[in-house]
């Protein structure tokens, strides 16, 4: 289990985020609430 991942918002859907970081995407499960709050793809989150 991750407390925090900081890196470049790769790819986002209304339940997962894509978090690149140093060349490695991670996918992480989001709720709605959240996806509405993200910034612009390729934007550090």
């Amino acid at each position: 289990m991750f407390e925090f991942i900081k890196g470049r918002l790769a790819g986002k859907t209304p339940d997962r985020a894509v978090i690149e970081i140093n060349g490695i995407g991670f996918s992480i499960a989001i709720p709605l609430s959240t996806y509405e709050s993200l910034p612009e793809l390729n934007k550090e989150i």
